[in-house]
This record gives C-alpha cells, sequence and structure tokens, in this order.
C-alpha cells in the first residue's frame, strides 16, 4: 500500500499546527479522524490488572463505536489492537518513523489488511 498525503480535520490541524498538518502521510481511511478520538498510552511495565482491566474495555468501545487512536507499541497497546480489531473495532494506528520514502509500501501485518481494506483502520506518520 502507498501512502499518501492525509488532509488533517480542521481542528486537528490546528492543534498540531499548520507545518505540521501538511507532512501528515498515511493509508487506510482518512474519514476515522473526524471522529471521536480515545488515546491509549501505556508503558512497556503496565501492571497486569491495568492489561487485564483495558482488556475488558475494549467490547465497550467496540460496541460505542469508538476510534482508538495510539502507537500500538507497548504490549498492552499491541494486545489492544488485536482484541480491538477482532471484534471489528475502529483505530488509526501512529507510526513512530516513516513509512520508508515517499515511493515506499506500507507493509500491514496480516492482522491490519481487512481492516485497512474494510475502512475500519488508518495508519499515519508524521515522517517521510
Amino acid at each position: 500500500m502507498k501512502s499518501a498525503p492525509i488532509a488533517l480535520p480542521a481542528n486537528c490541524a490546528q492543534r498540531v499546527g499548520a507545518e505540521l498538518a501538511t507532512r501528515i502521510v498515511g493509508v487506510g481511511e482518512t474519514a476515522l479522524l473526524d471522529e471521536p478520538l480515545l488515546g491509549l498510552i501505556a508503558s512497556r511495565e503496565c501492571p497486569g490488572h491495568v492489561l487485564l482491566e483495558t482488556l475488558d474495555r475494549v467490547p465497550e468501545w467496540v460496541k460505542a463505536g469508538r476510534v482508538i487512536v495510539s502507537g500500538f507499541h507497548s504490549p498492552l497497546e499491541r494486545q489492544v489492537l488485536r482484541s480491538l480489531l477482532r471484534r471489528k473495532g475502529r483505530a488509526v494506528k501512529v507510526l513512530a518513523r516513516g513509512f520508508g520514502g515517499q515511493s515506499a509500501d506500507y507493509r500491514p501485518t496480516p492482522e491490519e489488511r481487512e481492516p485497512l481494506a474494510s475502512g475500519r483502520m488508518l495508519v499515519i506518520s508524521a515522517f517521510a
């Protein structure tokens, strides 16, 4: 999948600033950025009870139609993404790196392919 420039919704563009907003590229369903977003940030050293409590909330988030935005880097975040996508939830994945240049293809994981194709996922980066 080729990444392309993303036109951020006005409220997002205002928050990140005009210069950064023009650098955002991505693949997937850009309309997800128009939805209310629920951010998820978790430490790699997250206690087990927090992991379980968070995973228990995923079905509620899916049922409510929430769009979860995260880097999905830590073990908890990755587990939430797996659970979210299995339940047909929606997600915005923010890469901490670029797509590998404008000519590079994004290679989604096997679990990301269907959500990207069906409009339930967006992968973005502020780096070329």
